[in-house]
């Protein structure tokens, strides 16, 4: 069976839901919600059209305007490693915050759910226990960083077992592993740009001879941040 989005928009009570074979996999609200809703349904179409590799569906920073967007990497493939680190994003839909105050969760669980429904099989997103909103221990400051995912050889597969998506919002971190597989939020400030962007804790690294804290994925982290330099000073506190 061919996948397939609708989309249906209820103008009395100012909302617009999205399907995927009858089956809803979100809900927007705000202004232009269906608009919005009509403009996602026709991505996911074109998406299903197109071919594209539904591993490669994940949250990530499009544009200054959808810095927590769901998209698809057109041309990666989970079948051929030099076409994972392709940066061809189409815009599904972005999460803003008149969905939810924290919209990197509301990305990461909009991406999921559309994973879950699609015939395509695909591997599990890991998502926090929690939104995200809470200081959870100090803060790491002052620290040097990294971009990876930028091309160079990588593991298939992160710390927790995730396919790898250097267009997701996520990093790599050395001073905290992945227990039991699972993911944490951690919140990361660039001075240098003074941005600030809530990302997904999904693998371990850099190498400590390093001496570096934390790897940023080069498609989507970085980008978020005002694209970071590596070895400039960067802070991040894990959130839960």
């Amino acid at each position: 069976m061919a996948d397939s989005a609708t989309y249906s928009c209820n103008t009395a009570n100012e909302y617009a839901d999205v399907k995927i074979n009858g089956t809803n996999v979100f809900r927007l609200f705000g202004t232009s919600y269906c608009s919005r809703a009509s403009s996602a349904a026709s991505a996911l179409n074109a998406a299903f059209t197109a071919g594209d590799d539904f591993e490669f569906c994940t949250p990530s920073y499009f544009d200054a305007s959808n810095p927590y967007a769901v998209v698809t990497v057109k041309s990666a493939k989970a079948n051929n490693s030099s076409t994972w680190y392709k940066s061809d994003k189409r815009l599904i839909v972005e999460a803003t915050t008149a969905e939810s105050a924290y919209p990197w969760w509301t990305a990461l669980n909009w991406a999921e759910t559309i994973r879950d429904v699609i015939t395509q099989h695909v591997t599990k997103l890991y998502l926090p226990a929690n939104k995200g909103t809470v200081n959870d221990g100090s803060a790491y400051s002052n620290k040097k960083g990294s971009n990876y995912g930028c091309g160079e050889a990588l593991n298939k597969n992160t710390a927790n077992t995730e396919f790898f998506h250097c267009c997701d919002l996520t990093v790599a971190v050395n001073v905290w592993t992945v227990p039991d597989f699972t993911s944490r939020w951690v919140k990361v400030t660039y001075p240098s740009t003074g941005k600030v962007a809530v990302l997904r804790v999904n693998d371990y690294g850099p190498a400590p001879s390093t001496l570096r804290s934390i790897d940023l994925t080069c498609r989507a982290s970085t980008k978020a941040l005002g694209t970071y330099v590596t070895d400039t000073p960067i802070t991040f506190q894990f959130q839960k």
